[in-house]
């Protein structure tokens, strides 16, 4: 399992009873629009290579029309293992 919404996120952790049921492996969790971007700041070679940022055109980052990939965190769970993982390449 590569990406989850949060609605299938929780509804999954629902339907396995959180424990004795298959290890969900999240990998990617991409939180640009949610209360946690205003927590976290990316490194400043990050922010300074973002093409996002850099190079998007401004009246169409302004007008809400850029990739949503911005921010996202790499996670696992306990029991998990992944053998193989490309982000945004």
């Amino acid at each position: 399992v590569d990406y989850f919404e949060d609605e299938d996120r929780i509804r999954l952790s629902k339907e396995s009873g959180g424990s004795g049921g298959r290890v969900l492996n999240q990998i990617s969790l991409e939180f640009s629009h949610s209360d946690l971007r205003g927590r976290v700041e990316s490194p400043r070679i990050v922010r300074e290579l973002d093409w996002i940022d850099i190079a998007w055109p401004a009246e169409r980052k302004r007008a809400g029309d850029f990739p949503r990939v911005q921010f996202y965190c790499l996670t696992s769970t306990a029991g998990c293992y992944t053998d193989f993982h490309v982000d945004f390449g």
